[in-house]
């Protein structure tokens, strides 16, 4: 596959192949992830970059990405893969509000070379929970601009609330700073994200597309008939790994209609599942179908898992995990003592 637009080159996940499970689940939860270790209205240092992005909890990037997803339901247009486009995004722009107060991370900036205009941090003193919540609205209003009215109001009152937080902890020189930067950093992302083929992809999610034909290839299916959703999404700009050829998904059966044959088998198991379903295989189904335009999207089901587990978890500070070259995440489960099993969420930057 040919490199991506923008010079994309992002770092190797594991020295190991990732499973299809792994690799959805790391990145639906790569937007929340970013910067959800915590954030920091405390004093700047006093000489370097100004640290303290990592002594809060995450309420504030939780509390954007619930509400993205409320975003992205009620949005014209907002298939599965734009909404993932949204959410990656609006990630980025919520690291990079808040990298200088994190102490011993750096800007994506040496991963995406055409990723310029990010504003720089002095050492002056930062709210960084006021520079995520500016980031946030702003970016996600820039990415999400088909949702209803009433959630682009919810979002501008979410940013006035935490607004009104920062306000009774820091000065308005501090917090006009803080906003400024995050406003800043949200604007030069979303610049960014103009140049690749995703941009506005909701105006667009079904181009002019002939599929190829044959047997055992993809035909439109009913009852919509529907054409090839976002058939060229896959020139778009990579985040997570450098093309599709990356993540091993496995063989698939080869394609036969012979009643003998593994594929007919198991669609014909398929097809007599879903005609004689019981109760507990349909509301598994349901919980699993992430409908758009009735739900936040495949995409956005990971975000929430994400969140909801970040929100009854306390985040852990990031470390590297071994046998990876990025940075992840890690909480610990509720079945889980501390120092024994965590859960990495996300694996993103060097």
């Amino acid at each position: 596959m040919n490199r991506r637009p923008g010079g994309c080159e992002p770092p190797v996940m594991s020295d190991t192949p990732l499973t299809r499970r792994a690799f959805v689940t790391r990145l639906g939860s790569a937007a929340v992830g970013l910067a959800v270790g915590g954030l920091s209205a405390g004093p700047a240092a006093a000489s370097g970059r100004p640290h303290g992005a990592h002594r809060l909890s995450a309420d504030v990037p939780t509390a954007w990405f619930d509400l993205s997803l409320r975003l992205v339901r009620s949005a014209t247009g907002f298939s599965p893969p734009v909404a993932s486009r949204a959410f990656a995004y609006a990630g980025l722009a919520l690291y990079e509000a808040v990298e200088p107060g994190l102490p011993g991370y750096r800007s994506l900036r040496q991963l995406f070379p055409d990723l310029d205009g990010l504003p720089r941090a002095g050492n002056e003193r930062y709210d960084w929970e006021a520079a995520a919540n500016a980031a946030l609205a702003s970016i996600l209003g820039s990415l999400i601009p088909t949702a209803a009215s009433s959630e682009l109001d919810a979002l501008d009152a979410l940013e006035a609330q935490f607004e009104r937080r920062s306000r009774r902890k820091v000065g308005p020189r501090v917090l006009a700073r803080s906003r400024e930067r995050g406003r800043e950093v949200a604007d030069a992302v979303f610049a960014w994200s103009q140049g690749e083929g995703g941009h506005e992809g909701y105006l667009r999610n079904f181009p002019p597309y002939a599929p190829p034909v044959g047997p055992g290839l993809w035909v439109p299916t009913p009852p919509g008939f529907q054409p090839a959703l976002q058939p060229f999404w896959g020139e778009n700009r990579c985040f997570a790994i450098a093309d599709g050829g990356a993540v091993l998904a496995g063989d698939h059966p080869p394609y036969s209609e012979a009643p003998g044959l593994r594929f007919y088998r198991e669609a014909r198991e398929v097809y007599e599942t879903v005609n004689s379903l019981t109760a507990e295989q349909e509301v598994i189904a349901r919980f699993w179908s992430d409908d758009p335009g009735q739900t936040a999207t495949p995409p956005g089901h990971s975000v929430s898992i994400a969140t909801q587990v970040l929100g009854e978890n306390a985040p852990a500070w990031p470390t590297r995990p071994r046998r990876t070259h990025g940075w992840a995440w890690q909480s610990r489960t509720p079945s889980s003592p501390a120092g024994s099993r965590s859960t990495a969420t996300t694996c993103f930057a060097r």
